[in-house]
């Protein structure tokens, strides 16, 4: 059981929903995930990589929970390894190591349907094999009165607001991708739950028990693939790049990839962005970067990673 998908076949029709999942989003409390696969459910990595096979026992919760406990302890001790400490906090150390690839029980969306879009589009790996991604708007307030019966303030933000599951918005200040992203993560109150499943069967429990349909709490976009060079160029000029998702050198490789190679440039004429990387640092540590035409002769110097991340 799952939520019926609005298809979106047209550029018009993809920026008018998403417009107005934005205008929803500044009135209540909407979270938003993109998928670069529409067949993709709403499950965690570490739920993923434990479903059980076929002919295998299913995880409880505590054991779900144990492993990602260890996981964490693990990639404490690496870090440290490496000179850099955890935040002390659980749940910001969680969002931390989920940012970098370990996975946890968290689920990443975003306060913004924009930057949701992005990672449908496979604005991180540059790389678009399915045929329709996903872009998915949950509402916290309407599914928590849903689950309830009755109304729930439209700004809460906090754990176990729903009974499927938490909603955590964890300190921001020492996860740079955090802030770019404006991630907030859910997390399953129980492992075998999906969020899809679950609100459809709210849904259809409410329209039996009452005659009338419930208002959608769970919003699924499914976006015709080939709109995604032209969406990611828009959202490149609302200022939605790797670079500045990512917030580090991964990223700033990502955003030339995808500028030079899905705008076809001609390569003998310099345009207003591509130009050589003759950067230096400047006194106040902002870039100073020469055009190709520049006569300058002074030498750049290396450009070097932030090490006060992780």
């Amino acid at each position: 059981m799952s939520v019926t998908p609005k298809l979106v076949r047209s550029p018009r029709t993809l920026w008018n929903l998403v417009d107005e999942l934005s205008d929803r989003a500044a009135r209540s409390m909407l979270i938003f995930r993109g998928h670069e696969d529409s067949a993709w459910q709403l499950r965690s990595g570490l739920t993923r990589r434990i479903a059980p096979r076929p002919g295998d026992r299913p995880w409880d919760h505590e054991k779900a929970e144990a492993m990602e406990a260890r996981l964490l302890e693990v990639y404490a001790y690496h870090a440290l390894r490496l000179g850099k400490e955890l935040p002390k906090d659980r749940w910001t150390a969680l969002a931390l190591a989920q940012h970098h690839g370990l996975p946890t029980l968290l689920l990443d969306w975003s306060l913004s349907p924009y930057v949701a879009l992005f990672f449908a589009l496979g604005g991180f790996t540059g790389i678009q094999s399915a045929s329709h991604v996903s872009l998915y708007a949950l509402s916290i307030s309407a599914l928590r009165a849903l689950e309830s019966g009755g109304p729930s303030s439209p700004l809460e933000l906090a754990p176990k607001a729903c009974a499927c599951l938490q909603v955590l918005n964890p300190p921001r200040h020492q996860n740079r991708r955090m802030i770019a992203q404006e991630g907030v993560f859910t997390r399953p109150s129980r492992i075998a739950d999906d969020i899809e499943q679950h609100v459809a069967g709210l849904m259809l429990k409410f329209q039996r028990n009452t005659g009338t349909r419930a208002t959608p709490c769970l919003t699924h976009l499914k976006i015709d693939g080939e709109l995604r060079t032209q969406a990611l160029a828009r959202l490149a000029d609302m200022g939605i790049t790797p670079v500045t998702m990512l917030q580090d050198l991964n990223g700033a490789a990502l955003s030339a990839i995808q500028q030079v190679f899905s705008t076809h440039l001609d390569l003998d004429k310099p345009t207003t962005w591509s130009f050589r990387a003759l950067a230096r640092h400047s006194a106040d540590g902002s870039l100073d970067c020469q055009r190709p035409d520049s006569t300058s002769s002074t030498a750049p110097s290396a450009i070097t990673e932030d090490g006060g991340e992780i």
